[in-house]
């Protein structure tokens, strides 16, 4: 018989040396023939569907020269150095983390990566997400050394006010930053989310010997980013898309904030994620073994079918005497433990911030490197252009982020002849819009049939389909919104994601970074009101629009009708840098007459004016309860009523104060209907046909009529207002002093009424406010512990201020302290809720505004601190009052005041209609 050939020797070689321990080995197909190390070679011929792979290798020393060795440990200390540097400079910030993972940085920075310093957005860049982004020292030192507009002065600058190096990373601030992280688990999911956009680029764009999007995904995550459950959401789909090009590499360094992980996290996270359908290797040695590294870098690149998972052993806080402990976690390691690091590491420790010529040249190399692979890039793509000249076009197109010519105009024509949901009217327009523009892609959380998304044409994306624009997201709102992310931070995209309106609660820590990163995300959010019926208060939205309201740089739309979810996309697409989102109805809605797509754009506007004469009233509502107020209207046929639509606050703030007086106009009472929450209206209504608790579980028009949701309710509150209101004009709302900008003093807005606000007028008035004050005062200083303050505040300041002296006499409690202050108040009724009010965490603070002319009336609120503190409103504030809250009521101190405090709340409820 004839010797085996070379490759036969080499595989026998292998199966015997490999017999001498077992760890799951599988016999290769083929042969294999190589000088590799035995630990490479398993790797290599294990496959992709091999159990873990604990790789090793041989020292630095044996596989580069010993000087190339030197030089890359240098490195990587003096990116520890450098790290621990900006913390102890700004006195603040994790040096830890960035000590720990300064090997894993260094390989990925300096050999593995394709990146262009000169470039940032290099659309075939591989993308870096720091997961456990408190060790962003590590990733601005990274950035500086390489070569990106990342200063020596901008690293002093850490954690200093308009700096580049901001205490978390943030996109849109630092060059060479992907997305925001600092919340745990959102970067590993956005990681996930850039993968899939790259999986769909992908598949839609690369041809036969031009793959222009063939990058990779690296992210550097943590323990806390493990025990997130959005990363389990995230990576569990991660696993069933087969995203091979997504690498993670494990922080495993035992360690979390309130010390060993062992105290709360024991699980073995390497099943977990070979449960999910990744790869998963681990690096034992990961404080000094660069080769390690790389190899199980190389053996996560060679899978195409899989995510890898590399876990990798570390030591936080690596050469501080304080290593492998929390206490490096959180805090500057401290000037002298940093001066015997540097030592340790052969840095002169008397030099901050310098740093050494040999590193500096060793990494502006790797960025040159980098601008060399782009340059190549660029070779390929002018290839592919004159190859593919309409594919290359539209690469172009979606690079820039303008849509396609025609869309608004086609959009537009678009028709509806009956009665729908707007959840039906979304279904439309979105087979439309995807049809227009193929940078749309997105999905449901698992509630397709229910929200409506499928679009026309729409294939799934797939593991074996990535081509496909409809995405499955499965049971998993928090994942759904922050891989929206990752492929919007991708660019070339337009995500939409969509679920219940309640559920949005789920996605709300990814929803809250979409509007900090100014990501254009769509989130489609059906049954959107009380008005979903028999599913009952589990499922009805109260809260959730007030919440998204409140979240900057977010527009929430509720739109009334067809023709305004056409408008409510319009404003999504527009809006690339501000996430959106769209509130749809799941009962059906009217067409009405004189609804608008364009009137969207400006927030809010009227549909119906009176056929005569200045209105009486006017009525605003958004969504489904627009159609109840049209029909209260006929109603009311006697009154002449202005009816508004109000599909987005945000937008409707955004106009003129002149466009907002048109639409609310001064000194006419407003009645606003809405099946949420009642909180937030008074900044535009006077009374509102609102929430204020959960709903019930009923038919959809049983539930509308028990809470009120009816025409003949909002006719008749609408008269009851009317009365109130009968003789004197309403105080004005629209167009009121923002409360952010406390330095500009709110003018008094009283037509027909006295203009001087004087802080008391009449014995029983000083009364009532000094009983109630005093009460709330002591209780202050006696119970809390804090100085109490009285301020006296109102409209026109400098009347107020006349009366700040009587106020203090009134007040004179003998053993107590009391401060007074004068502030101002806007002058919308319900303002008292975006007041800035004074005081501040020491201090109780104890607001007097007590008008002319009648009785003062009180109501709880709290201060800047949250503590309990009653409010006295005279007849220039016409609002419900409310008790004072328990904890005031439930102290000794309340009983000294509490026969008066009763009297007040009935003279305030007894006068106010609503």
């Amino acid at each position: 018989m004839a010797p085996p050939g070379p490759a036969l020797q080499s595989h026998l070689w292998l199966c015997s040396s490999l017999a001498q321990y077992n760890f799951g080995y599988l016999p290769p197909r083929s042969g294999l023939a190589s000088d590799l190390p035995l630990s490479h070679l398993a790797a290599d011929i294990l496959g992709p569907r091999s159990k873990k792979m604990k790789t090793s290798a041989p020292a630095d020393s044996k596989s580069s020269s010993g000087a190339k060795a030197a030089l890359e440990r240098r490195c990587v200390n003096y990116v520890r150095v450098l790290s621990a540097e900006m913390v102890q400079a700004a006195n603040s910030g994790h040096p830890g983390a960035p000590m720990g993972c300064a090997p894993m940085a260094q390989v990925l920075w300096s050999s593995v990566m394709s990146y262009d310093p000169k470039e940032p957005s290099w659309p075939n860049r591989d993308r870096f997400v720091l997961s456990n982004g408190h060790a962003c020292a590590l990733l601005y030192s990274m950035l500086h050394l390489t070569g990106y507009e990342v200063s020596i002065d901008d690293l002093k600058k850490f954690r200093q006010l308009d700096s580049l190096t901001p205490g978390h990373p943030e996109n849109g601030v630092t060059p060479g930053v992907e997305v925001s992280t600092g919340p745990l688990g959102q970067g590993i999911s956005n990681g996930v989310g850039l993968a899939m956009a790259q999986a769909h680029l992908g598949a839609t764009f690369n041809r036969e010997g031009f793959s222009i999007i063939d990058n990779y995904t690296f992210v550097i995550c943590g323990d806390g980013c493990m025990q997130e459950g959005i990363s389990s959401e995230a990576c569990s789909l991660a696993g069933h898309l087969g995203l091979g090009r997504l690498i993670v590499l494990y922080d495993d360094n035992k360690i979390q904030i309130d010390g060993s992980t062992s105290l709360a996290f024991t699980e073995d996270v390497g099943k977990r994620y070979e449960a999910y359908g990744w790869q998963v290797l681990t690096v034992h040695d990961g404080d000094s073994s660069l080769e390690s590294l790389r190899i199980a870098i190389e053996r996560a690149q060679a899978d195409l079918f899989r995510p890898t998972l590399i876990k990798v052993a570390t030591t936080i806080g690596f050469g501080s005497s304080k290593q492998g402990t929390a206490g490096v976690h959180g805090a500057p390691i401290g000037h002298a433990d940093l001066a015997a690091m540097k030592t340790s590491f052969g840095f002169d420790e008397k030099e901050f911030f310098v740093v050494p010529d040999d590193v500096q040249q060793a990494f502006r190399a790797a960025g040159a490197a980098g601008s060399a692979k782009h340059a190549a890039w660029k070779a390929v793509l002018a290839g592919y252009a004159l190859k593919y000249p309409d594919l290359a076009a539209e690469f172009e197109r979606r690079r820039s982020g303008v849509p396609p010519a025609g869309w608004r105009a086609a959009l537009g024509e678009l028709t509806f002849d009956k009665p729908l949901a707007t959840r039906q009217s979304s279904q439309l327009v979105l087979n439309k819009l995807c049809e227009l523009l193929p940078e749309l892609v997105g999905g449901s959380a698992d509630l397709t049939p229910s929200n409506l998304t499928k679009f026309k044409g729409a294939a799934d994306f797939q593991a074996a389909s990535p081509e496909g624009r409809y995405i499955r997201f499965g049971v998993r709102e928090h994942a759904m919104a922050a891989l929206c992310n990752g492929m919007q931070a991708y660019g070339f995209l337009r995500p939409f994601c969509a679920t219940f309106l309640n559920f949005f609660g789920y996605a709300a820590g990814a929803v809250r970074v979409s509007a900090l990163s100014h990501f254009g995300v769509i989130y489609i959010a059906t049954h959107d009101s009380i008005g979903l019926g028999e599913d009952g208060p589990t499922h009805q939205p109260v809260e959730a629009l007030l919440n998204l309201r409140a979240t900057p740089n977010l527009l929430t739309l509720r739109p009334a009708d067809a023709k305004e979810v056409v408008g409510a996309y319009m404003v999504a697409i527009d809006n690339s840098k501000r996430p959106t989102v769209i509130a749809l109805s799941r009962q059906t809605c009217s067409n009405l007459a004189a609804s608008s797509a364009d009137g969207v754009a400006r927030g809010a506007y009227v549909l119906a004016a009176p056929g005569s004469g200045a209105p009486q009233i006017v009525l605003v509502g958004t969504g489904s309860e627009v159609q109840t107020l049209e029909a209260a209207v006929e109603l009311l046929g006697d009154v002449r009523v202005q009816l508004v639509s109000m599909p987005c606050w945000e937008l409707f703030d955004a106009q003129t104060d002149e466009y907002k007086r048109s639409v609310l106009p001064p000194g006419v009472p407003v009645l606003a209907m809405e099946a949420l929450s009642a909180e937030g209206w008074c900044k535009y209504a006077h009374s509102v046909i609102g929430l204020r608790t959960f709903g019930c579980s009923a038919p959809a028009k049983e539930v509308q009529k028990r809470f009120g949701f009816t025409p003949e309710n909002a006719a008749q509150k609408a008269r009851e207002l009317l009365k109130y209101y009968e003789g004197k004009a309403a105080s004005r709302v629209a167009g009121r002093c923002k409360a952010a900008d406390s330095s500009t003093p709110c003018q008094p807005q009283l037509s027909g009424r006295d203009q001087s606000h004087g802080p008391y007028n009449g014995q029983r008035q000083m009364r009532t406010a000094r009983t109630a004050s005093r009460a709330a005062l002591l209780y202050f200083a006696r119970v809390r512990g804090v100085q109490p303050m009285v301020s006296t505040c109102g409209c026109a300041p400098a009347a107020a201020k006349s009366g700040l002296l009587r106020w203090r006499e009134a007040l004179d409690f003998g053993d107590v302290q009391v401060q007074t202050r004068l502030s101002s108040l806007p002058p919308s009724p319900c303002a008292l809720d975006e007041a800035p009010w004074s005081g501040d965490g020491a201090r109780g603070c104890c607001q007097g505004h007590v008008g002319t002319g009648g009785v003062a009336k009180a109501r709880a609120t709290p201060s800047i601190n949250r503590m309990p503190i009653p409010i006295f409103t005279g007849p220039t504030f016409p609002r419900q009052a409310t008790d004072c809250c328990s904890d005031f009521e439930s102290s000794p101190i309340h009983k000294e005041g509490s026969q008066t405090a009763v009297e007040i709340h009935g003279a305030a409820a007894g006068e106010s209609p609503h």
